[in-house]
């Protein structure tokens, strides 16, 4: 997990013309340069995006048992990523893929295995 945050500066914060919506944005994507780019606006900061990495390891730190728990779990975990944006940090709002999915808020068991 240590190496997860090292591929943010890959990333670049942005606002959609149309909406002016937040967005978080990689600049190469495997096909090549990022076909959204004409469909920002990025936004500068002082430090060069450098606290996109530092949010990435808050949020690791924050939620580190949660997000081993969806990782670790038996079967493989659909949409691993919505679940830890959504449910164990309460960060995104976006709409729910198809299948529902609860973190329990005490699982003391689930921790003391991990």
């Amino acid at each position: 997990m240590e190496e997860i945050c090292e591929s943010m500066d890959d990333y670049a914060k942005a606002r959609f013309k149309k909406d002016g919506k937040f967005t978080i944005l990689k600049f190469i994507t495997d096909e090549g340069m990022n076909p959204l780019v004409s469909e920002v606006d990025f936004v500068q900061d002082g430090d060069l995006n450098k606290s996109l990495k530092h949010y990435c390891l808050e949020v690791l730190e924050d939620y580190e048992l949660d997000i081993l728990k969806i990782y670790m779990a038996d079967e493989p975990v659909k949409d691993a990523d919505y679940k830890v944006c959504t449910h164990a940090a309460n960060y995104c709002d976006d709409p729910a893929p198809q299948e529902e999915y609860t973190l329990e808020e005490d699982d003391e068991a689930a921790r003391e295995e991990l």
